[in-house]
């Protein structure tokens, strides 16, 4: 309920391949949130499958992750 009340931006980031957080569930703050300011950033797909830990490990981390979450951040000035 709280979270409904929330007006902050949020940035979603989804790995598509993630077992721990599967990617309904990692998108239930940003159906729920109150902002208007949400976006969501899907990463990974068939031919680069990304799961959890990947979204900062992996070789393409820095262009699929940061690159992006870098961009939003500086957006939300």
């Amino acid at each position: 309920e709280a979270v409904r009340k929330l007006r902050n931006p949020l940035l979603t980031i989804v790995a598509l391949a993630d077992g721990v957080v599967p990617p309904e569930t990692a998108l239930t703050p940003h159906l729920t949130i109150g902002s208007r300011r949400r976006e969501v950033l899907n990463v990974g797909d068939v031919r680069t499958p990304i799961a959890h830990a990947d979204l900062f490990l992996c070789n393409e981390a820095e262009a699929r992750v940061f690159d992006p979450l870098a961009r939003w951040l500086i957006a939300q000035d």
